[in-house]
């Protein structure tokens, strides 16, 4: 484990990095650069910024679990290469997303919160890359942003999409699944160019889905 006693963390390694120790950066910085492949690992970073730059992917075999009031995601790997899978241990909202920066070719992006909701502060995606956000706790809410991407998932495990505030998104494929029992796993979505559409409730009662096209 790595505690900085509150003062800034720089990793900056010509080639992988793995975070296979908590980094612990409470009320500063952490920046960790890859110029030469990616960064992974399941070691947990916390801080107040953290920033992520890899030529290569983010948590690509082992997702990065991270518990920051900002992030700033950079990859430059082409295809899959430069994939992202994020973990945050808190309640995530878009809105702390402040970088969110792919190569020039469709990658996968994965955000996960894990104690929820999961909220749309602010828009997040892009047309060629592929969006997944998921809430394993709570529920996936809306807000100011939308979600965006070729293909878009949303996956609340044990919760709802848009029960508080209506969930916006954009794409050309939109994958909704959620978990909740009852009307805790209802569905309300407003899909802005999507051509193909699968919603999914796990729970073994009633929902309700509401996708506006």
């Amino acid at each position: 484990t790595i505690n900085t006693g509150g003062n800034t963390v720089a990793i900056n390694h010509t080639g992988a990095v793995t975070l296979g120790a908590a980094i612990t950066a409470v009320g500063s910085t952490a920046t960790i650069t890859s110029t030469g492949s990616g960064i992974n690992g399941a070691g947990l970073v916390t801080a107040n910024a953290l920033t992520l730059n890899a030529s290569g992917g983010i948590g690509i075999g082992t997702a990065v679990s991270a518990n920051a009031t900002t992030y700033s995601l950079t990859t430059a790997g082409a295809g899959a290469a430069g994939n992202i899978t994020l973990i945050d241990t808190g309640a995530l909202n878009t809105s702390q997303i402040t970088t969110l920066t792919t190569a020039a070719s469709a990658q996968t992006v994965s955000l996960t919160s894990t104690a929820g909701p999961l909220t749309l502060g602010a828009n997040i995606g892009n047309a060629l890359d592929n969006l997944t956000l998921i809430a394993t706790a709570g529920n996936i809410e809306g807000g100011a942003g939308t979600a965006t991407g070729n293909n878009v998932t949303l996956t609340a495990t044990n919760g709802g999409i848009g029960i508080v505030t209506t969930v916006n998104t954009n794409s050309n494929t939109l994958v909704l699944m959620s978990g909740g029992a009852a009307a805790a796993g209802n569905i309300t979505v407003i899909e802005a160019t999507a051509t193909s559409l699968t919603a999914t409730t796990n729970a073994a009662t009633t929902q309700t889905i509401d996708v506006t096209l």
